[in-house]
């Protein structure tokens, strides 16, 4: 995959997150109950992944300082 891809699928992935978000803000607004759905939770441990992969290859870049 690209560099360009990647970061094409990622701006897709954070517009499809914000999509998701605002319908459960909406939902919770209108009282409805709400329940975790697996899907998000998948959605959620996958994201939690990345971050942890993405923090540890740039623990690995030379010259980079920790900030």
């Amino acid at each position: 995959m690209t560099m360009e891809k990647f970061v094409r699928r990622n701006l897709i992935i954070a517009q499809h997150l914000s999509e998701i978000a605002v319908h459960g803000q909406q939902s919770e607004l209108d009282g409805a109950p709400q329940s975790v759905d697996p899907l998000f939770r998948a959605v959620l441990s996958a994201q939690e992944r990345l971050l942890t992969a993405v923090e540890q290859l740039l623990e690995k870049l030379p010259g980079r300082t920790v900030g």
